[in-house]
């Protein structure tokens, strides 16, 4: 059965096209907010086939990496983030490390969503994934706004990418921008299943009631 926390990548041919088929009749809706199409020249590429499956390549690597760091948000980059998403941005996807090359959030027009995950991380995975921690309390307002111009320039494909200091801390005053179900979404499982078990011992204790 597909699970929403793998996105497509397990969908059928099938599948996929019917989400295709879907797509081109639903009418565009006009919002201040859009992409940037993929440009792919702008994208690094794979340092090695296996590098992402071969976690002692990938140490000597990211060692490499930072020893050649050309800049300052680079090497924030590289020691914030690259053990998880990888030097060149292609994560470790047997270990749950989700690659980030290409993804459309780095290539909106609002970066407030990339803005909110480095700050704020990803805490509501509802399975045994790695949790992506904040940075809020460990990087400044600049540092943060340095890897958030870097992740959507380097792995977003985008021309410049303008974030500021300011930009952040009117983020962090916003608070987590997730929306409430998908924040929640952990807690709210399990208390779904309680109340699942409560609903059930009760059906149970009714039956044994009337049968008596």
């Amino acid at each position: 059965m597909w699970n929403w926390y793998n996105s497509t990548r397990y969908l059928s041919d099938k599948d996929l096209n019917a989400i295709a088929s879907y797509l081109k009749v639903v009418p565009a809706i006009t919002t201040e907010d859009t992409i940037q199409p993929v440009n792919t020249a702008a994208l690094p590429s794979e340092h090695s086939p296996n590098m992402t499956f071969d976690l002692l390549a990938q140490m000597d690597y990211l060692k490499q990496a930072k020893a050649q760091a050309k800049s300052p948000s680079e090497s924030l980059y590289l020691n914030q983030c690259a053990s998880c998403h990888g030097v060149n941005g292609y994560g470790q996807p047997d270990a749950g490390y989700a690659p980030i090359v290409g993804i459309s959030s780095l290539r909106r027009d609002n970066p407030a969503p990339v803005i909110s995950v480095v700050a704020h991380g990803i805490q509501q995975v509802p399975n045994t994934r790695p949790r992506m921690p904040g940075f809020k309390d460990e990087l400044s307002a600049e540092e943060m706004a340095q890897v958030v111009n870097y992740v959507r320039t380097t792995f977003g494909g985008l021309s410049n990418s303008k974030v500021s200091a300011d930009d952040i801390n009117g983020q962090l005053k916003r608070g987590d921008s997730a929306p409430f179900l998908i924040k929640n979404a952990g807690w709210l499982a399990s208390l779904g299943i309680i109340a699942g078990l409560i609903v059930l011992a009760l059906l149970i204790r009714s039956l044994f009631r009337r049968r008596a």
